[in-house]
């Protein structure tokens, strides 16, 4: 079964979706603490070539319910895209590949929990 994430309506609002993807190395951290309040930060550890970086570059190349792999990301999972189209920039060049259709993949995703305080620290 397939969800259009493209466009939805609640109310009076339109909500839409799109994603940009990059890939590299990125720092993750957790902040705050105060008033049991923490917000998760993450950052490029490669300037101007990072993950958040390439997905500035991606993202805007994504119209409503599209996904837009910047280049460097692109190599690492080309061979699990069927259909795909490159996007070129205002100076001609590959800025994204709009990724349209997937080979069936199943994936095992591990996910670390975030640290926590000893009570007395809270």
């Amino acid at each position: 079964h397939k969800i259009d994430l493209s466009v939805r309506r609640v109310g009076d609002v339109v909500l839409s979706l799109h994603v940009g993807i990059g890939a590299g190395k990125a720092r993750f951290v957790f902040v705050g603490g105060m008033y049991q309040r923490w917000e998760y930060l993450m950052t490029d550890l490669e300037k101007n070539r990072g993950p958040i970086y390439q997905m500035g570059i991606a993202e805007p190349q994504a119209e409503p319910g599209e996904t837009a792999v910047h280049p460097i990301a692109f190599d690492l999972v080309s061979d699990l895209v069927l259909q795909s189209t490159p996007v070129l920039d205002k100076k001609l060049q590959l800025s994204a590949y709009k990724v349209h259709k997937l080979k069936k993949q199943e994936f095992k995703l591990e996910i670390d929990t975030p640290p926590t305080l000893p009570e007395e620290n809270v």
